[in-house]
């Protein structure tokens, strides 16, 4: 068996470093190889992921801004619902408002028309009122067409003068004291110069009953009472103590004049238009 030489041994073994480096060089190249290859791998995976989690987070971001905008939507419909029931409830209230005036005003119109006939229907009445009146008063002056004045004389001047003196109407002269008498005595002397008393309680003694206040009536012909009156004054002058009355009466034909119970006097309508109604009576 041949002996390798120094170069052949050389080369094998240089041989072998270039096999063994190769084979190195080739399973550093695959580890280099595959750790690149994991690299990648593992950039791509988090690529992929931080990609998802992009397109997670613009999904998520376009769900929030749907919402927002949703939400928004919402908002704004609310804040239009509440616009609109504002602008209806005021609407509302204007229209009630305006309903409510024009029933107040219906109503003034109403009671001003009411109020109306009811002073039509009050000046109508009081117009019938006064017509009735007018035509009561017309037909009173057409039934009072007369008026009576009379004169009613008591001729005891003594009787009447008795209560001047210190006395009571009518009392006797015999009653008198003296100083009586002669104021009397000068009080006749005056009547007789023209100077007169009153004798609003007459001349006393049975015509008591003839003084102020006494009763006067004045009747038809058929008795039927015409009027009333009552004696007033007394004046005590030449003639005695007179009184006056006066009536309105009704045409008539006949008329008898009744003073207290005394009788009656009678006067026919011709004799009182001759003494222009005038009635004189004595007792």
């Amino acid at each position: 068996m041949q002996t390798p030489s120094f170069r052949t041994v050389i080369i094998g073994i240089l041989g072998a470093f270039m096999v063994v480096g190769l084979v190195g060089g080739s399973l550093v190249l695959g580890e280099r190889h595959q750790a690149e290859a994991a690299q990648i791998r593992a950039d791509a995976l988090a690529f992929e992921q931080q990609a998802e989690q992009q397109q997670a987070a613009r999904a998520r971001a376009a769900e929030e801004e749907a919402a927002q905008e949703e939400a928004d939507r919402v908002r704004d419909a609310e804040r239009q619902a509440r616009r609109q029931r504002v602008a209806d409830q005021r609407a509302a209230a204007e229209q009630a408002a305006r309903e409510k005036a024009a029933e107040e005003q219906a109503a003034q119109e109403r009671a001003a028309r009411k109020a109306a006939r009811e002073a039509a229907a009050q000046e109508a009445a009081e117009a019938e009122k006064a017509a009735e009146q007018a035509a009561q008063e017309e037909k009173a002056a057409a039934a009072v067409r007369h008026v009576i004045a009379g004169e009613m004389t008591v001729p005891d001047i003594n009787g009447a003068l008795a209560a001047h003196v210190g006395g009571y109407p009518g009392q006797p002269l015999d009653e008198l004291g003296m100083a009586a008498l002669n104021k009397l005595e000068r009080m006749l002397d005056s009547l007789e110069q023209g100077k007169t008393y009153p004798c609003p309680g007459g001349s006393g003694g049975g015509l008591g009953d003839v003084v102020a206040g006494g009763l006067v009536k004045i009747q038809d012909g058929e008795g039927k009472v015409l009027a009333t009156s009552a004696l007033e004054g007394g004046l005590i002058n030449m003639r005695g103590c007179t009184f006056t009355f006066s009536a309105k009466v009704p045409d008539a034909d006949f008329y008898q004049v009744t003073i207290t119970d005394r009788g009656a006097l009678t006067f026919s309508r011709s004799d009182l238009e001759k003494s222009g109604w005038k009635v004189l009576a004595r007792l």
